[in-house]
Formats: structure tokens, sequence, C-alpha cells
């Protein structure tokens, strides 16, 4: 199941919860109720949230979600839910992955016993919050639906036609894919005001982010009940329209395509190029390569696909990540990627030092690519710059998102750069009139 282009360094997070008041005001304050026997109340903030923190009129009751699709990422997805109090169905179309699903959950849970973090009663009451099925009728009650099925639009669509048929009218959809789009995916649903993106990053029990995609059709009300949702969960939602690969993966990508060039230039092998991007000067959590063969090569393949489709030969696929690709060389889960993993994790790079031009050289190109990329996806209207920075900073943990990366090398600095590449290098570099009247502060 394609779930997200986040970095695998992501499992090792154990940084501080992080201040949502500085990440979404609007959504710091939303009121969000709970009454009596354990009922959870989501306000509509768009219609009814006072900025003086008051609820005006009514609001909208979430106690029960539905999620289709079941393996790890629902299994995360129910973790999260049930945490936060809320009644979870999880479906899928074999027993397996329910199974799977539901290990997961109980996982998490069992971790943080251990820790002591909750006690084996709490732990016992809160898988007790989800269960499983093989059909559709216990949907007929829920109060929210995630889709989480595989990364294809016609089966994504045949989903949604089908569970419309069956949930309430007034019950929100919401889509977890990674790069596809809403829209599309909305065209088989006779209300595509309910419908959203959802999408969640892996893991899901310790990734904030959560981009909330707006589709063509997609209501305010939706939106505004989508991200008051997610910060019950404890998430940072960013709202964002409905574009190929959204923010992470699309910036993401455009870093991955420019770190595969440098190699193939012969500035440095991937090992070096790894180590220089988690050294401070860059701030990344792991090595774009190793990020690629923990996540899969045949996920990235997928979602620089679809990048390529929307946005054409400025974000081809490179042609190693497609011979990996044709390989069946898809990572850690084969055994082999970018690196071999046949004796185990790959070692440090061996041989010298690489000089310091060079690694300078490395990190203002593979920033620079996320740069160029963001400067355009802002000036498409997809998101704002202070939401690009949020986030990549929760989604993809960069340190040195894309506009606070040009604040620290200087706006006039950054706009000489990514001239001088654009002639250089091309690619993600190149100017064609879209993003001129963006400049690289984001303002």
């Amino acid at each position: 199941m394609l779930t997200s282009v986040a970095p695998a360094g992501a499992f090792q997070f154990r940084g501080s919860a992080p201040c949502f008041e500085n990440v979404c005001p609007l959504w710091y304050n939303s009121p969000i109720q709970t009454g009596a026997a354990g009922r959870t109340f989501v306000t509509k903030p768009h219609e009814n949230y006072d900025k003086s923190g008051l609820i005006k009129d009514e609001f909208v009751e979430i106690k029960k979600i539905g999620i289709l699709g079941a393996g790890i990422m629902g299994g995360e997805i129910a973790y999260v839910m049930a945490q936060a109090g809320l009644g979870v169905v999880m479906k899928d179309v074999e027993q397996r992955f329910l199974d799977t699903g539901m290990d997961r959950v109980r996982q998490i849970f069992a971790f943080k016993v251990k820790r002591r973090r909750m006690s084996q009663d709490d732990m016992d009451a809160a898988t007790g919050l989800v269960e499983t099925t093989l059909d559709y009728d216990a949907f007929a009650d829920v109060d929210f639906i995630i889709e989480a099925v595989p990364e294809e639009l016609g089966l994504k669509q045949r989903v949604f036609a089908e569970i419309e048929g069956i949930c309430r009218g007034d019950v929100i959809i919401a889509s977890n894919t990674s790069a596809l789009s809403i829209t599309e995916i909305a065209a088989a649903c006779d209300k595509q005001s309910r419908v959203a993106g959802m999408h969640f990053f892996n893991p899901v029990s310790m990734m904030k982010l959560v981009e909330v995609i707006r589709g063509k059709e997609t209501s305010g009300e939706t939106i505004d009940t989508v991200c008051a949702l997610c910060e019950q969960l404890g998430k940072a939602p960013v709202v964002c329209a409905d574009s190929a690969g959204f923010i992470v993966n699309r910036l993401l990508c455009a870093a991955m395509m420019e770190a595969v060039r440098c190699e193939r230039e012969g500035l440095l092998q991937r090992g070096w190029i790894d180590n220089v991007l988690v050294k401070p000067a860059a701030g990344l959590p792991v090595g774009l390569f190793r990020m690629a063969d923990q996540l899969g090569i045949d996920l990235l393949f997928k979602v620089m696909k679809i990048l390529e489709s929307a946005f054409g030969e400025r974000m081809a696929v490179p042609r190693e990540i497609a011979e990996l690709f044709a390989a069946g060389q898809l990572g850690l889960k084969t055994g082999r990627g970018f690196y071999d993993y046949s004796a185990g994790p790959p070692r440090k790079p061996g041989g010298p030092e690489p000089d310091d031009d060079i690694k300078r050289i490395i990190v203002s190109r593979v920033l620079g690519a996320v740069v160029a990329e963001a400067r355009r996806l802002v000036s498409e209207g997809v998101a704002g710059a202070e939401d690009v920075d949020t986030a990549m900073k929760f989604g993809a943990l960069f340190k040195k998102p894309p506009f606070k990366y040009t604040l620290e090398v200087g706006a006039a600095e950054m706009d000489a750069r990514l001239a001088e590449y654009a002639l250089k290098y091309g690619g993600v570099f190149v100017r064609n009139g879209e993003d001129s009247n963006v400049t690289s502060n984001g303002l």
C-alpha cells in the first residue's frame, strides 16, 4: 500500500511534541468537547466557530470512524483513533490484512504499556474500541470514513462508490492517498462536496502532519471538520489544493531527483551524499537514498510517475530509479535497492573525507531543488509559504524547510543560485514563468 514518501528515519523520531498554536493558529483553539457517555463532538468552525472561542450554534457529532483498508497503515490510523477514544471499524477484503492491522494496533499499545505510559487495563479498553469486518454492514452507522486502500485510482473510485451507497448522507469520506487526485477520486461519488484528502504520514502513531486536501467540489465545511478531527487526534493539519503529490511528496521527490543527478555527475557516491545530507548543514533526518530503500523503490517510482504525468519532463522519473524498479530491486524489503543489504545494513562510506566545497554544492543543490519546487507550488496556489514549511517540518522532519532555508541563505543569493542552476542543470530548476511572481522568501 502506498502511504507516503516520508523519511523512514521518522521511525526513530523522538522529538518533543510541537506547539500547535505556532503551527496552525486557527485550529489550535477549535472547539472540541467531550459530552456524556464518552461522546465526542467536533464542531463546524467554518460556519459556527467564533474566534473568541465560543460555539455559535450546532455541532457535528463524531464518535465512530470507519477505515477502509487494514494492513500496517490501516492499523496505524486505527490506533490514533482509538487512542483518542473513538470507536473504529476497520474493513478489508481478506482476514490476513485485518489481522495485520489489529496486530499493529496491539503492538503500539503494548509498547506504551511496556514503557509504563499506560496500564494494561487501559490498553484492553482502547483495543476494545477497534473492531474488524470483511463486509460493509458495520459502516451503516459510522460518522466519518477514511479510505486507505492501495494506491490505484480505479480501485479507490470503486470503493468510494460502494461505500457512499451504504453510509449516511452526511458522512465525510476522506482518502489517505499520498499523490492521486482527490477530484478524480470524488468523481465516483454523488456528494462530492463531502469528499476530501486526509493524508497521514507513516508511522501515523508518531508523525504529526496530516495533509488535508481540498478537491474541486470539496466544501469548506468538510475541510473544517477534517481539520478539527485532526486536532482532536493531536495532529497538525495543513490544508492544500488538489495537486499531484500535494506538498511533502512533491518536494521530497524533487530532492531525490537532484540527489540522483549529483551522483550521476560523479560529485560523490550515494553513501557520501547521504552522509552529507544528514549533517547540520542540510539537516535531513535520513539520507535520501537510504530513505528510498526503506520506503520501497516501488512506492517512490509510483509517486514519481504521478508527478511526471502531471508536470512533464521537469519531474521525469530518473533512469536509475526506473531501472531498480524494473529489476525488482525495491530496497530493504527485497534485500537490494540503492544499497545492498545482503550482509546487513550498509556501512559508513569509506575513503577520504570529501572536499568541503563538494559538500556545500551537494547541500545547495538538493535543498535548492526543494526551494525551487516549493516556490512553484506556492505560485500555483497549492499552499502558502508558511504552510509549506510547516508541512516539511512535521511531515518530512526537515530542520531546514524551504522558506526557512531561504532566509538563512538570503533571498538575493537564493535567486542567483536558482537562476544559475536552471542554466547549468535544468530539471526541477527550470523556470518557465509559472513562478516568476513569487520571490524566494515566498512573499
